[in-house]
């Protein structure tokens, strides 16, 4: 019968007691055990124009600060024993150059029963590369072509930076939500409007529906095919076309033998100012398309020579002759002049303030 295995009261390596791994003092098992290694250099491959962070493959979103990414590239390349539960590291050092960081990595935990602190130094190497995004917009990369034209109207230079604007916004949100390949290449004058030119489909598609909202534009899409993928996928070029309304937001409009002011431009809906009566109205957006419009610009100064209960007798602003124009219910001029446009061989008021 075998006797019964007795715990050593001392370190069989040192003599000293009592042991706590195995036969062996804690000094004496850090002296030959290894808890964690961490290699003399790491690479972190970074965007020299936007800043992305390379990994796995494939390339991220730009970065806030390279310390985050070092501090992730170091965790990745610490290896701890088997034996090594939890445990933490930190970063001793800085910056050497623009291209090299020197830590000292210090790496804390518990092997086995036995707690640890290792020091080791390390080189952080940035290496500076370009990503795909920006290697794309380098060469004039896009997908799709967003046409701004206006329906029997030259487009004016203020709804192209409109669109601008909008462009700018629906990238940006397109950017917070993770799309990073969609941005704008370009934008360029051409025959007839403004020619956009954007790195992905999603990137037009998303631009013309937020300008068909918020202009009332109308939309029309084709594709083209411009060649094959490796996979022998087909790749096609979309152009969408955003036509803008023939009557402008802030512009006029003639309903019948009424002039109206375009307040606002919806998809089916176009919300207007009936100038005869200063009454807000909303009408199907396709009926506008057949009546004559006027730009904003046609809106006039005028001088107010008398004002009455119902009506106001003005300079006109072209003829410098005297003109009687009646005033909407609850109209009052409130200075010396008033805003005018002329339409239909009258002079139509326009609110105050």
């Amino acid at each position: 019968m075998n006797a019964p295995s007795v715990a050593p009261l001392f370190c069989v390596r040192c003599g000293q007691a009592p042991p706590v791994q195995g036969a062996v003092c804690a000094p004496c098992y850090l002296a030959t055990h290894t808890p964690a290694r961490v290699p003399a250099i790491v690479r972190l491959e970074v965007c020299a124009h936007c800043g992305a962070r390379h990994r796995r493959g494939s390339w991220g979103g730009p970065l806030a600060s390279l310390r985050p990414a070092i501090e992730d590239e170091v965790r990745q390349a610490v290896e701890v024993a088997p034996d090594v539960g939890s445990w933490a590291f930190r970063l001793e050092g800085g910056e050497h150059d623009p291209t090299n960081f020197e830590y000292d990595v210090v790496v804390t935990g518990k092997a086995g029963h036995v707690p640890f602190e290792t020091r080791t130094p390390i080189v952080v190497h940035i290496q500076r590369s370009t990503c795909t995004r920006c290697g794309r917009r380098a060469g004039g990369y896009y997908e799709s072509i967003l046409q701004l034209r206006a329906q029997g109207r030259t487009l004016a230079p203020e709804e192209v930076e409109r669109c601008g604007v909008v462009i700018d916004r629906v990238l940006a949100q397109l950017h917070a939500s993770g799309d990073l390949d969609s941005f704008l290449v370009k934008g360029e004058t051409v025959k007839g409007g403004f020619d956009f030119y954007l790195g992905t489909v999603h990137a037009g598609r998303s631009i013309g529906r937020a300008l068909q909202h918020e202009a009332g534009a109308v939309l029309r899409e084709t594709a083209s095919l411009v060649g094959r993928s490796k996979d022998g996928i087909d790749l096609y070029r979309v152009t969408i076309s955003v036509k803008l309304p023939h009557a402008r937001v802030g512009g006029f409009v003639g309903v019948g033998d009424v002039l109206h002011q375009v307040l606002a431009m919806g998809p089916r809906d176009a919300k207007l100012l009936d100038l005869g009566s200063h009454r807000r109205v909303t009408v199907p957006r396709a009926t506008l398309d057949d009546e004559p419009a006027l730009d904003p610009g046609a809106a006039r100064d005028a001088v107010v020579v008398s004002e009455s209960a119902g009506e106001l007798q003005l300079l006109d602003p072209d003829t410098l002759r005297t003109v009687d124009v009646v005033k909407p219910a609850g109209f009052a001029a409130g200075g010396p002049g008033v805003r005018v446009v002329r339409w239909s061989d009258r002079l139509w008021l326009l609110p105050t303030g």
